[in-house]
Protein backbone atom coordinates (compact mmCIF):
# COMPACT_ATOMS: atom_id res chain seq x y z
CA UNK A 1 0.00 0.00 0.00
CA UNK A 2 2.74 2.48 0.98
CA UNK A 3 4.72 1.54 -2.10
CA UNK A 4 1.72 2.36 -4.32
CA UNK A 5 1.36 5.76 -2.64
CA UNK A 6 5.08 6.51 -3.11
CA UNK A 7 4.93 5.55 -6.77
CA UNK A 8 1.80 7.63 -7.30
CA UNK A 9 3.40 10.67 -5.65
CA UNK A 10 6.53 10.24 -7.77
CA UNK A 11 4.47 10.10 -10.96
CA UNK A 12 2.52 13.23 -9.98
CA UNK A 13 5.75 15.09 -9.10
CA UNK A 14 7.33 14.19 -12.43
CA UNK A 15 4.20 15.25 -14.32
CA UNK A 16 4.22 18.63 -12.54
CA UNK A 17 7.89 19.20 -13.28
CA UNK A 18 7.43 18.37 -16.95
CA UNK A 19 4.44 20.70 -17.14
CA UNK A 20 6.33 23.56 -15.52
CA UNK A 21 9.36 23.07 -17.76
CA UNK A 22 7.18 22.95 -20.88
CA UNK A 23 5.35 26.21 -20.21
CA UNK A 24 6.82 29.29 -21.81
CA UNK A 25 8.06 31.98 -19.41
CA UNK A 26 6.20 35.27 -19.32
CA UNK A 27 8.10 38.43 -20.21
CA UNK A 28 7.39 42.14 -20.03
CA UNK A 29 8.38 45.02 -22.27
CA UNK A 30 7.61 48.73 -22.10
CA UNK A 31 7.50 50.94 -25.14
CA UNK A 32 5.48 53.31 -27.30
CA UNK A 33 2.42 52.13 -29.21
CA UNK A 34 2.96 52.56 -32.93
CA UNK A 35 -0.36 51.01 -34.04
CA UNK A 36 -3.47 49.43 -32.52
CA UNK A 37 -5.60 46.85 -34.32
CA UNK A 38 -8.58 44.72 -33.28
CA UNK A 39 -6.41 41.76 -32.22
CA UNK A 40 -2.82 43.05 -32.15
CA UNK A 41 -0.61 46.01 -31.32
CA UNK A 42 2.71 47.25 -32.67
CA UNK A 43 5.14 48.46 -30.01
CA UNK A 44 8.41 50.37 -30.44
CA UNK A 45 10.95 49.49 -27.74
CA UNK A 46 13.56 51.84 -26.25
CA UNK A 47 15.88 51.22 -29.22
CA UNK A 48 13.08 52.01 -31.69
CA UNK A 49 12.63 48.38 -32.81
CA UNK A 50 9.01 47.60 -33.71
CA UNK A 51 7.43 44.35 -32.50
CA UNK A 52 3.93 43.13 -33.30
CA UNK A 53 2.12 41.45 -30.40
CA UNK A 54 -0.88 39.24 -31.12
CA UNK A 55 -3.41 39.45 -28.26
CA UNK A 56 -4.46 36.17 -26.63
CA UNK A 57 -8.19 35.48 -26.72
CA UNK A 58 -8.34 36.28 -22.98
CA UNK A 59 -5.89 39.22 -23.02
CA UNK A 60 -6.56 42.05 -20.59
CA UNK A 61 -6.22 45.73 -21.43
CA UNK A 62 -5.83 48.02 -18.42
CA UNK A 63 -5.83 51.82 -18.57
CA UNK A 64 -4.96 53.41 -15.23
CA UNK A 65 -5.67 50.04 -13.62
CA UNK A 66 -9.21 49.80 -15.02
CA UNK A 67 -10.37 47.07 -17.42
CA UNK A 68 -10.61 48.60 -20.87
CA UNK A 69 -10.88 47.63 -24.51
CA UNK A 70 -8.06 47.56 -27.03
CA UNK A 71 -9.89 50.18 -29.08
CA UNK A 72 -9.36 52.65 -26.22
CA UNK A 73 -5.56 52.55 -26.61
CA UNK A 74 -4.01 55.33 -28.68
CA UNK A 75 -0.93 55.31 -30.86
CA UNK A 76 1.88 57.21 -29.16
CA UNK A 77 0.99 56.07 -25.63
CA UNK A 78 3.50 54.33 -23.40
CA UNK A 79 2.40 50.80 -22.48
CA UNK A 80 3.77 47.73 -20.73
CA UNK A 81 3.01 44.40 -22.41
CA UNK A 82 3.11 41.04 -20.64
CA UNK A 83 3.67 38.30 -23.19
CA UNK A 84 4.96 34.83 -23.93
CA UNK A 85 6.38 33.39 -27.11
CA UNK A 86 4.29 30.97 -29.13
CA UNK A 87 6.80 29.61 -31.59
CA UNK A 88 8.32 32.79 -33.00
CA UNK A 89 5.26 34.98 -32.30
CA UNK A 90 4.90 37.10 -29.15
CA UNK A 91 1.42 36.60 -27.68
CA UNK A 92 0.24 39.36 -25.32
CA UNK A 93 -1.77 38.40 -22.25
CA UNK A 94 -1.92 41.91 -20.76
CA UNK A 95 -1.43 45.49 -21.96
CA UNK A 96 -1.15 48.20 -19.28
CA UNK A 97 -1.29 51.93 -19.97
CA UNK A 98 -1.02 54.83 -17.53
CA UNK A 99 -2.60 58.10 -18.56
CA UNK A 100 -2.27 61.43 -16.80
Amino acid sequence: MYRLIKISLAVVAIALLVGIAASAPMSEITGKLEAVYADKIVLADSQGKDTTFQLNSDARVLINGQESKIEELLAGESVTVTFEMSGDRPMASEVRCKRD
